[in-house]
């Protein structure tokens, strides 16, 4: 059984009106957040739904951001990043942990310092890229969670997460 805490959102993120479809493809489309914040608002876990579109998820109030991909899963490739994190603010350590299950959870990688050098994100202008097999190796994840280190003022702000190396439901 899995427990979402907080202020959750299921496709489609931003209303029901005419025109706003389901998301689909490689992005999570359930999002919680630890503490739960009221919604709307920037630390609605909601805003890390879908695409990139500029609206974000502060960490500092949001310090656990739990995403959950529910039409596939992340199956990691050798020596290419798997997880894209596209961000606003970076402020602060953020760990990127991922689970199978959604009951255990590894740590993937570190966003903005770490304290191993093969588990730090690569950054490419505003998007932090994570490669699953480089930290500890994991496969046919669906649900990935970004944690602030609390040790530090503020926090990420998240616009999006991407799985780059996606398998929809279904799929061989």
């Amino acid at each position: 059984m899995l427990l979402l805490v907080g202020c959750r959102a299921s496709a489609p993120p931003r209303g029901d009106g005419p025109g706003v479809s389901p998301i689909t493809g490689p992005y999570p489309s359930l999002a919680s957040c630890s503490p739960a914040p009221d919604c709307p608002g920037p630390s609605c876990a909601s805003n890390a739904t879908g695409q990139a579109d500029g609206i974000t998820v502060d960490l500092g109030q949001c310090e656990v951001l739990q995403l959950t991909f529910t039409n596939g899963t992340i199956v990691p490739r050798y020596n290419q990043p798997d997880l894209a994190v596209e961000v606003g603010q970076v402020q602060g350590l953020t760990r990127v942990e991922a689970s199978a299950d959604a009951l255990e959870f590894k740590v993937v990688g570190f966003i903005n310092g770490g304290p191993r050098l093969e588990c730090l994100a690569e950054q490419q202008g505003g998007r932090f890229l994570v490669y699953l097999e480089r930290c500890n190796a994991i496969t046919d994840v669906y649900v990935v969670r970004l944690v602030r280190d609390e040790s530090v003022q503020g926090g990420l702000t998240v616009d999006a997460v991407e799985a780059l190396s996606f398998k929809p439901i279904g799929q061989p």
